[in-house]
């Protein structure tokens, strides 16, 4: 009889702890769903994603979605995957979707999501987001949101990128997205060093480049003045130029409360010896940056630096190998 009380007692111990812990694990979630454009945040909901747990991953499925709470769908399906044809002039539901790019300059209100479907060489040419005179932006909350479909990728590669262009704020690209930078052209650009972009973010990319026949320098990013940006789980590498190219660059403005996390910058070369060369990793200059965070970056076999940097940075966990320049100038 003891051995059975005693075995029902360790049962009902363990029925409540893990009770307990479900219960706390929701309660945790819904505090962390409040924020769901905080890098971290992101982050943990991908690792708890991981451990297949269908009650937590559920749970953070309906949280994001009642955190972001979309105004308006929109979905760009060039190749007619939905078997619905397309133009820019139907509403953009699954049953009557956009065609390009073109219609979203000056196109997207705040809580827009926009849902590109695409195969394997589906290419959208590039994505222009406001004007210098006509700022196109989201809100704090209700961000404009750019993203592929499930399980395909976005692709810009007509040489133009994303340009973001005036005071537009408050755009997210959650990917994954292909660009190509050319002809002096940079892979995702924040143009007006005049004003201050809030709250851009760009994930899950991939961006190289061939700038050969320009003369201008050629970034995989470059970005004038921003706060509130975020930058995380992308590969830039292999921009070719005459002139100089870049992975990373900040130059040219003012910016602060920057997140660059899980990113790697290679072979950047512009055919100079290291003496001559400036083509960077990442380059912060010819501006203010202050509260600036690396965390999981790497940059390698580029013709100069690795990183040539200044302002206030944290370098966190990161790498810098194999530069022709110094690994990190300061």
């Amino acid at each position: 009889i003891r051995k059975r009380n005693k075995g029902i007692y360790y049962l009902t111990f363990f029925v409540v702890f893990v009770i307990a812990f479900i219960i706390f694990s929701i309660f945790f979630i819904k505090i962390l769903s409040a924020f769901p454009d905080k890098p971290r945040v992101q982050i943990l909901f991908e690792k708890i994603d991981k451990l297949n747990i269908p009650i937590l991953k559920n749970f953070i499925v309906i949280q994001e979605q009642l955190s972001l709470q979309p105004i308006n769908i929109i979905y760009v399906d060039k190749d007619g995957l939905f078997g619905a044809g397309c133009n820019d002039a139907w509403d953009g539901s699954p049953a009557s979707p956009k065609c390009s790019t073109a219609w979203m300059q000056n196109g997207l209100l705040p809580g827009d999501t926009v849902i590109f479907r695409a195969n394997a060489s589906t290419d959208y040419g590039h994505i222009f987001l406001g004007t210098v005179a006509s700022p196109e932006s989201g809100t704090a909350s209700n961000p404009i949101i750019i993203k592929a479909y499930p399980g395909e990728r976005i692709r810009v590669k007509d040489g133009d990128g994303i340009q973001i262009f005036g005071s537009s704020s408050y755009i997210k690209i959650y990917g994954p997205v292909d660009i190509f930078a050319s002809n002096s052209r940079n892979g995702y650009y924040v143009s007006d060093g005049t004003v201050i972009n809030y709250g851009l973010e760009l994930h899950n990319c991939d961006i190289t480049g061939n700038g050969e026949a320009g003369t201008s320098p050629v970034y995989g990013l470059r970005v004038r003045g921003v706060q509130d940006f975020v930058l995380t789980n992308c590969t830039i590498h292999d921009i070719i130029t005459n002139a100089d190219s870049v992975g990373v660059g900040f130059r040219d403005g003012n910016s602060t409360n920057v997140w660059i996390e899980n990113v790697e910058v290679y072979n950047m070369y512009d055919g100079e010896a290291p003496q001559n060369s400036d083509s960077d990793g990442f380059f912060l200059n010819y501006g203010k940056y202050t509260n600036f965070t690396m965390i999981n970056t790497s940059s390698h076999d580029n013709s100069e630096d690795g990183y040539d940097l200044t302002g206030d940075v944290t370098i966190i966990n990161s790498k810098s190998y194999n530069n022709h320049g110094a690994g990190i100038k300061i």
